[in-house]
């Protein structure tokens, strides 16, 4: 019984060592990635590189789960959200919405509509600045070594054969035939070998060894033999010499006698050994050049000898060893990508609009040149609109003024807005996503109504051309 303990926890050991190379036991509480968890923590996780897996199902799997835990947490693949469970109210609570019901099944998909027309391709929008590199993460403590496995025991010893029969003993006298040699007894069967015992944990890896010496570069090859010189024209006979002028400035060069043919050039003497170089006197100045004269006839040139074989390659020297690759730095996180393209369309009002507003509210009507008819590349586009203005009657009453927007004849959303009654003047701004239908033109529309809050009836302007403050803007943009 205390050898199979002994293998479980080395088995353990060696398991753990494999599988969680940097983690810590205290006493009560674990730390993964890191040796110090927080006292506060029963289990504290350290990675700058990871993350945590909580089991993933459908809605199906999610409500089959037989009697859950209060606070059991799992990941619905049919929402995409965290949902978990809360005993008191019997129900999955799902951390995206946070409602106290469970997660409804998902519906049948619908059929894939035709692909719209591809729009043509926008420029290439500006590459984003390169992240700066990661700080490279402290590297982990290596694990312990696991507990060595126990020694296999000893096979038992197969028993001995046993002893032949031994031959009768002859009559005195004339010795009788020696008797036959009994048979050996059957060898006994070999012991059943032990079990292997659990394999060690590696040890550390060694230093990387002393980058060997590079190899002596051979000798150089022999120098083929150089070929005979081709024999030299006769000399021609050499002009008279111009008389010498003063020291600096070289005289006037004579003219230069037709060159002779080049007599046979004698066989080239040995080449003595160079002597050391002596040290480079100061170049003195350069004088003046004469002009030159006239350059006699060239002799015909000899001809080339035959070139001398090349001397074998030395061979080349062993190529020392390459020493080891330093460790890689850790990657830096890559930089955020630069703007994709965006499309604008907008419309700015250039008169004046004005709407009265009586004691009910009257239908919408379009307000002037808020119309927008574009062809847009997403299903989903941005609207932004501003509009700013006064009332004439009932100062400082608290009318209300309603705006609408209509894509494509149908009204998707509605706001409102109310006069000051501290000033005379109202304004509106709003943002929202639309819902559009891509590559085919889509128009986009604001309608207002209007209310007055007091007794009176009164007009509600947007007086564009009186005023700076005053505006009526519509814009999309078209962006992915």
């Amino acid at each position: 019984m205390k050898k199979i303990v002994l293998k479980s926890i080395a088995i353990l050991g060696f398991i753990g060592s494999m599988t969680l190379p940097s983690y810590t036991f205290a006493q009560d509480n674990v730390g993964i990635g890191t040796t110090t968890p927080d006292a506060s923590a029963i289990l504290e996780m350290l990675s700058t590189n990871k993350g945590i897996l909580v089991p993933r199902m459908n809605t199906a799997g999610m409500n089959a789960i037989a009697s859950p835990a209060n606070s059991l947490l799992i990941y619905n693949t049919d929402s995409m959200c965290y949902c978990f469970y809360r005993v008191p109210t019997t129900s999955w609570i799902s951390l995206c919405t946070g409602g106290s019901g469970g997660a409804g099944s998902s519906g049948p998909t619908g059929p894939t509509g035709a692909a719209g027309i591809a729009g043509a391709t926008g420029a290439t929008g500006a590459v984003g600045a390169t992240g700066n590199d990661g700080i490279a993460g402290a590297t982990g403590a290596t694990g312990n070594d696991g507990i060595a496995g126990a020694t296999g025991a000893a096979g038992a010893t197969g028993a001995t054969g046993n002893d032949g029969i031994a031959g009768a003993t002859g009559i005195d006298g004339i010795a009788g035939a020696p008797g036959v040699v009994g048979a050996t007894g059957a060898t006994g069967n070999d012991g059943l070998a032990g079990a292997t015992g659990a394999v060690g944990a590696t040890g550390a890896t060694g230093i990387d060894g002393i980058a060997g010496a590079t190899g002596a570069v051979g000798a150089t090859g022999i120098d083929g033999i150089a070929g005979a010189t081709g024999a030299v024209g006769a000399t021609g006979a050499i002009g008279a010499t111009g008389a010498i002028g003063a020291t600096g400035n070289d005289g006037i060069a004579g003219a230069t006698g037709a060159i002779g043919a080049t007599g046979a050039v004698g066989a080239t003497g040995a080449v003595g050994a160079t002597g050391a170089v002596g040290a480079t006197g100061i170049a003195g100045a350069t004088g003046a050049v004469g002009i030159t004269g006239a350059t006699g006839a060239i002799g015909a040139t000899g001809i080339v000898g035959a070139t001398g074989a090349v001397g074998a390659t030395g061979i080349s020297g062993a190529t020392g060893a390459i020493g080891a690759t330093g460790i890689s730095g850790t990657t830096g996180a890559t930089g955020p990508t630069g703007p994709g393209n965006v499309f604008k369309y907008s419309v700015v009002g250039t008169t004046n609009a004005t709407l009265a507003a009586n004691a009910a509210a009257a239908a919408f009507v379009l307000m002037p040149q808020m119309t927008l008819t574009f062809t847009p590349i997403n299903a989903s586009v941005f609207m932004h609109f501003t509009a700013a203005g006064t009332y004439t009657n009932t100062a400082y009453a608290n009318h209300t003024v309603w705006f609408e927007v209509l894509v494509n004849g149908i009204s998707i959303k509605e706001w409102d807005t109310t006069c000051g009654t501290a000033w005379n003047l109202w304004d509106i701004g709003v943002s929202s996503p639309l819902t559009v239908n891509p590559g085919v033109p889509n128009t986009v529309q604001i309608r207002w109504a209007a209310q007055r809050a007091g007794a009176t009836s009164t007009t509600i302007n947007n007086l564009i051309l009186s005023g700076t403050y005053f505006n009526r803007t519509l814009m999309i943009l078209d962006t992915p």
